[in-house]
């Protein structure tokens, strides 16, 4: 289980994290593609761009695609497998496929995306900074709640439990 969220209450990002970049699946020298530039897509392209992500010279955060250029992506089985391991492959329902390119953009530099560790049952999610107020990152939790007992089908029944800790520190239960 995965998905994108925008949370209420912007999340500081810490100087070393590690810096988002983004890269446009469109074809080439397209209107698309020099929006997709202006925006501050870090990289743009069709299928060079595709080979560098599989060959390792490129490595996006977050991959967007324009609809005409996904079959690029989704019959290559190798690009696929590829993609898949990263989490990269874009999809209509995670909100990383559309024509319009500037939404897309937009959308993608300013989501949380999150995913299930199937192996755990465990979300791990960047949803607040010891700066921040309390009501802000429970409100960050509530909203990502939220969005998790939608996908599981019955209101808030797919969250047992939220647990809070910073980096290094103890973990707190939250019920």
């Amino acid at each position: 289980m995965r998905g994108r969220i925008f949370l209420p209450n912007d999340v500081p990002k810490d100087s070393d994290a590690q810096e988002e970049i983004v890269a446009v699946i469109v074809k080439e020298d397209s209107p698309d593609a020099k929006l997709a530039i202006q925006l501050g897509a870090n990289h743009v392209g069709d299928k060079k761009l595709i080979e560098q992500i599989v060959e390792g010279v490129i490595n996006p955060t977050k991959l967007l695609c324009h609809p005409d250029q996904l079959p690029l992506l989704v019959k290559n089985s190798s690009v696929a497998k590829v993609l898949g391991r990263k989490g990269l492959i874009p999809s209509e329902k995670r909100g990383t496929v559309s024509s319009d390119i500037a939404k897309l953009i937009q959308d993608a530099k300013g989501a949380l995306d999150w995913s299930l560790e199937a192996s755990t049952d465990v979300i791990k999610a960047d949803l607040g900074k010891v700066g921040m107020g309390l009501r802000e990152i429970e409100e960050n939790v509530m909203a990502l709640v939220d969005v998790v007992g939608d996908i599981a089908h019955g209101g808030n029944a797919g969250v047992k439990k939220v647990t809070v800790t910073v980096t290094g520190g103890p973990q707190i239960t939250v019920h």
